[in-house]
């Protein structure tokens, strides 16, 4: 190695400078390119140009180099942790130089990083950008703001000019939607568009969002890493859908998960067009709110081109033909690997006939559940739907004895029945599925026998890691056979118990070291019982919950909580002294702090205070006075 190498040879940085200045050889003289070439060849050394009138050789710039790119890697590594997009830009203001470490650096969130949803949140037609932590709120093209301007347009227009719709989004739409998606451009991976609240669903027309081309261009252009794309309630223009359609747009290639629920188009005949997202390269297909046309469309099509599907999931919330039901679970279980079935009832508008109006519950649907039972595929399966007619129950009834044919089955979710005599044919039923992973029981009529609830708890697999009853009559002997039946619980959900104490559910923490996720609600629980929460100990896996309070949070409970979880609300529930609590998020890098024991006195509800309307000593006005 050269004189020239060993004195720029890459050396640990603590003395790197030292090493430098205690350097005793002198310096060689620059020459020209030249004689430097000619002294090169004589020493068979091959060098390198830095571009300054210096050579180095090969191995000692490739030493420099990985100085420098580790040098990178740890700015970019801090950057990181600058979430803050006003911060991070005045550190990209600072030279070029931050500004390109800042462009390759990624945002440090604690929340999901990969999700961009683009969702109503409020009353008028204000969409919010809703990325990790950051929320925008912009006007947009929706279906009500379309078609005013198009009659204003209209109104103004020349006899004989044509009109037609908005073709782009608004321009204050369009600015968020560009400057996100370019900074967030490497982590975005999962799209949802629409998101309408469940009671505004079809009531609100300018909370359908209207895509557009120009948005389909953006997130093709901006968003390479996108594989999950979710259209809710979301409307289409005709150039978007001719875009999505052309070979000019990559998005269909690129997705690997697609959701459809509620999709409508201009006019009837556009909706088989997002049958383009039908590729080899997805792998999961969600259907609710759906035409039968379409899906139909998608299994063909999956068909012809020989690929099957890891997993497949339909929301039946209507059937208008029961024959038609059957043939289409029927052809999607031969396309996938997973099937995923959920029936309910939910009364919808109909929209250029893909929803039909229903005023009742079809006779055939639990017709539709038995059939399901005959699919081997299937292995998720949700009955939200209340039997309200001798019919009904004896075709529930049917269902459940079929259940235990369901041999791959990892979710159940159960509806309440009003024959109490039910949940016997289902006890029967549940040795049988011994895959089952999540399970669900839903508004079970108080007449229950407490027997054929404890029957219940016994016959589930010991498997299960999920656990939900919603107004089912649980009391604190049965959630103890609950903890030493589930051992590998890790969410529980239990609303509206009525039998259940404060005790009874400090004993089941202790019981459950496995728990991620707790949900009480309408149980109101001891405040001293945060200590247990807290307690890395006895819950060293949880995540965060929802939970009642008997009592008022003291503010020392409040700090302590703030401490641990990154996401912490409190609701006082009103006339009462209850406080509900949401935490999310633990810092499991946080220290514990020591165990705190926040004892409140019982306090009575508060009484409401009566205040009389007139003053004291004020004379009462009479018609006269005025």
């Amino acid at each position: 190695m050269s004189s020239n190498s060993r004195r720029w040879e890459v050396q640990p940085q603590n003395n790197q400078n030292e090493q430098l200045q205690s350097n005793n050889e002198p310096a060689p003289k620059a020459g020209t390119s030249k004689e430097i070439q000619e002294e090169a060849n004589e020493k068979q050394m091959e060098i390198v140009s830095c571009g300054d009138n210096s050579y180095y050789d090969f191995e000692t710039m490739k030493l420099l180099r990985k100085a420098v790119y580790s040098n990178d890697l740890i700015m970019c590594h801090i950057l990181s942790y600058i979430s803050n997009v006003r911060d991070r830009t005045e550190v990209e203001l600072c030279n070029s130089r931050m500004n390109y470490l800042s462009g390759k650096a990624k945002y440090n969130f604690r929340t999901e990083r990969d999700h961009l949803s683009i969702q109503f949140r409020k009353i008028c037609s204000m969409v919010s950008f809703q990325y990790a932590n950051l929320c925008i709120n912009k006007p947009c093209l929706t279906y009500q703001s379309r078609g005013k301007d198009l009659e204003e347009r209209r109104n103004g227009a020349e006899p004989g000019e044509e009109v037609n719709y908005l073709l782009n989004q608004t321009e204050e739409f369009m600015t968020v939607m560009n400057g996100i998606v370019k900074r967030f451009s490497k982590q975005i991976r999962r799209l949802t568009l629409g998101g309408i609240a469940k009671d505004h669903e079809w009531e609100a027309k300018n909370h359908l969002l209207i895509i557009t081309e120009d948005l389909l261009r953006s997130i093709a252009t901006h968003l390479p890493s996108l594989t999950r794309i979710s259209f809710n309630q979301c409307g289409f223009d005709d150039q978007a859908i001719r875009y999505l359609a052309s070979s000019e747009c990559p998005i269909p290639q690129r997705i690997e998960e697609l959701n459809i629920d509620g999709a409508w188009f201009d006019s009837k005949e556009e909706n088989v067009k997002l049958i383009v997202f039908a590729t080899t390269s997805l792998k999961k297909l969600s259907f609710r709110y759906f035409s039968y046309e379409m899906a139909f469309e998608f299994v063909a099509r999956l068909r012809a081109m020989n690929h099957i599907l890891d997993e497949i999931s339909m929301d039946f919330p209507w059937i208008s033909s029961g024959a038609e039901c059957k043939r289409l679970m029927k052809e999607m279980s031969n396309q996938c690997k997973e099937l995923r079935l959920r029936f309910a009832f939910e009364w919808v508008e109909g929209i250029y006939g893909i929803v039909p109006n229903q005023w009742e519950v079809h006779p055939e649907i639990f017709q539709m559940a038995s059939f399901a039972c005959t699919l081997p595929n299937v292995t998720s399966l949700r009955i939200n739907v209340r039997p309200t007619t001798p019919q009904h129950m004896a075709d529930y009834t049917e269902f459940a004895a079929a259940l235990r044919d369901l041999k791959n089955l990892r979710i159940l979710e159960l509806h309440g029945w009003t024959d109490p005599r039910v949940i016997s044919t289902v006890n029967n039923s549940l040795p049988h599925l011994t895959q089952l992973e999540n399970i669900s029981l839903l508004n079970l009529p108080r007449e229950t026998p407490a027997e054929e609830i404890s029957r219940f708890i016994s016959a589930l697999s010991s498997g299960v890691k999920e656990f939900c009853s919603h107004d089912v009559v649980i009391d604190g002997s049965q959630l103890k056979l609950l903890t030493q039946r589930l051992r590998l619980l890790e969410k529980i959900d239990i609303a509206y118990a009525r039998k259940l104490v404060s005790k009874d559910i400090e004993d089941m923490l202790h019981d459950m070291p496995t728990l991620r996720e707790i949900y009480i609600s309408n149980t109101a629980v001891d405040v001293n019982s945060i200590a247990i929460l807290l307690d890395k100990s006895i819950l060293p896996k949880l995540e965060g919950g929802v939970l009642t309070f008997a009592n008022r949070l003291p503010p020392a409970a409040t700090l302590v909580f703030q401490d641990h979880f990154s996401s912490f609300r409190s609701a006082n529930v009103e006339k009462t002294t209850h406080c509900t609590i949401c935490f999310n998020d633990r810092k499991w890098d946080s220290t514990m702090l020591p165990r705190k024991n926040f004892y409140i006195p019982p306090q009575k509800p508060l009484q409401p205070v009566y205040v009389p309307l007139r003053k004291p000593g004020r004379k009462k006005l009479s018609w006269d006075h005025w």
